[in-house]
């Protein structure tokens, strides 16, 4: 869920080393709210390390405010190590909370 004129907190967890299996906590991770129908950009936004592989990211209440309820949006997330890339989606609705 998004909520509609929130902040929105996003978050990456057990991201993994592929070989190692090991958690990777110096990733550069960002991520793009986008419409789900025209694949457009809404926002980019960064995310910040935690530990043991999980990454927060912050999609501000500026950008959420002009959504529309019960409208689904895609989430794409990249993380990058080193040469290597990971791309994660994740559709989800945005709603006003009560």
């Amino acid at each position: 869920m998004i909520p509609i004129a929130s902040d929105a907190l996003v978050v990456l967890q057990k991201l993994k080393d592929q070989d190692s299996g090991l958690f990777v906590d110096d990733a550069t991770v960002t991520g793009e709210l986008q419409d789900i129908l025209t694949g457009d950009p809404i926002i980019s936004f960064n995310f910040t390390a935690k530990g043991n592989g999980k990454y927060h990211g912050i999609i501000p209440f500026t950008a959420t405010e002009d959504l529309v309820d019960g409208t689904n949006y895609l989430i794409e997330v990249v993380a990058t190590i080193g040469l290597s890339q990971a791309t994660f989606h994740e559709t989800d609705v945005a709603t006003y909370q009560t």
